[in-house]
């Protein structure tokens, strides 16, 4: 019998999103048009989830990328983007060899996650998905999913899909909030907190009364800003009674 304890089905990528993979990109570009314009920088994350269900950072890869032959250089694009597409200290690579790296990248992400398909989560997913399916388009999706690494069936019935569905981002990104916020502390908690805080004997005095001050802010016990001098002749007690923490024991 395995020592391991075993992981809740929600606390396995697999799971939690449905059998996608999520996969978090960003993109430059020259213009608006996907087909026309220049796809100048590729970058993208993938994510896996620990023990408790949380998400966080695991495979990164970034490209700096040449104008496909015949592109559109829009000037007012590259304006705001700071991009100068001349400048050798880019590195830029072909499509090609960016497409493949970011497959490769999905790949081994989405078989470790052993998860069926990837799904691209981004700001204004739509748009981006269409840079990277445009530049895959280009490239011969097929060839740069073979040469990723998938089988020549799957990449010739599926390459096109490899990064696919936009829409289920919005459901990834609500189930990643509200896993963020059952993290939160509410007021009660933080209350609760203060005053164990508070509480404690064997705590320091001064944090003792830190706590007791921000639980009289928190409940409004008062509004002006209350200064007690503390003299090393007064009981704790006599302390807490100036600032309003009436009741503590030392």
């Amino acid at each position: 019998m395995s020592d391991t304890p075993e992981i809740p089905y929600h606390h396995q990528l697999k799971n939690r999103f449905r059998g996608y993979f999520p996969v978090i990109i960003d993109v430059e570009t020259a213009g608006f048009d996907a087909k026309k314009d220049a796809l100048l920088e590729l970058a993208a994350i993938t994510l896996k989830m620990d023990g408790n269900g949380n998400l966080h950072p695991d495979q990164k890869c970034h490209f700096h990328i040449e104008p496909f032959e015949g592109a559109n250089i829009n000037p007012e694009s590259l304006k705001f983007n700071g991009i100068d597409i001349h400048n050798p200290l880019r590195g830029a690579v072909s499509e090609l060899d960016a497409i493949t790296g970011l497959f490769q990248m999905v790949r081994r992400g989405q078989k470790d996650a052993e998860c069926q398909r990837s799904i691209i989560v981004a700001h204004n997913a739509a748009f981006d998905q269409s840079f990277v399916m445009a530049a895959a388009e280009r490239t011969n999706t097929v060839q740069s999913a073979i040469k990723a690494g998938y089988s020549e069936k799957y990449a010739k019935a599926d390459a096109c899909k490899i990064l696919d569905n936009p829409s289920v981002a919005e459901y990834i990104r609500e189930l990643s909030e509200k896993a963020q916020d059952e993290r939160i502390m509410t007021a009660k908690e933080r209350q609760a907190l203060l005053s164990d805080i508070a509480k404690d004997g064997k705590n320091d005095p001064a944090d003792r009364i830190r706590a007791v001050d921000t639980l009289n802010k928190m409940t409004g016990e008062y509004v002006a800003k209350i200064q007690a001098e503390v003299k090393t002749s007064e009981k704790l007690s006599d302390v807490f009674a100036q600032i309003g923490g009436e009741g503590l024991d030392e």
